[in-house]
């Protein structure tokens, strides 16, 4: 049970982080902070221009911040609230489901079978 639930936590915070598209905030999040450091290298702006672009970069990561916070944090309490739960009806451990999530070998496997699905996910059709 300790291994399913486990399992299950793994699969609920991907599926939550896909369906929040963490992944493009954070993408977006890079694009942004790269094209801060190209207004910020770009001599032939005036400091005005410059410091208008970067304010409105500003603004908009500061919201991609607020997302990704909040959307990992969710992404994460989601499966675990549901084990806490199952805990609390005396079905499941909360505690050993959490020391199972910290084992080296879950832990390996869990990113083994991850990237094997990110290059099969790569390979399917956009839709």
């Amino acid at each position: 049970m300790t291994i399913l639930l486990s399992v299950l936590v793994v699969v609920g915070f991907a599926g939550t982080i896909h369906f929040l598209n963490l992944v493009g905030c954070a993408r977006e999040v890079s694009e942004r902070g790269m094209d801060c450091l190209h207004v910020v290298r770009d001599a032939s702006l005036a400091d005005e221009v410059k410091e208008t672009r970067l304010q409105r970069h500003a603004r908009r990561l500061f919201v991609l911040l607020g997302t990704l916070a909040g959307g990992s944090t969710l992404a994460l309490a989601l499966p675990l609230s549901g084990v806490w739960l199952l805990g609390q009806m005396d079905v499941a451990s909360f505690p050993s489901v959490l020391a199972f999530l910290q084992r080296l070998d879950f832990l390996a496997g869990t990113v083994v079978v991850g990237m094997l699905a990110a290059l099969f996910a790569r390979r399917l059709p956009s839709p």
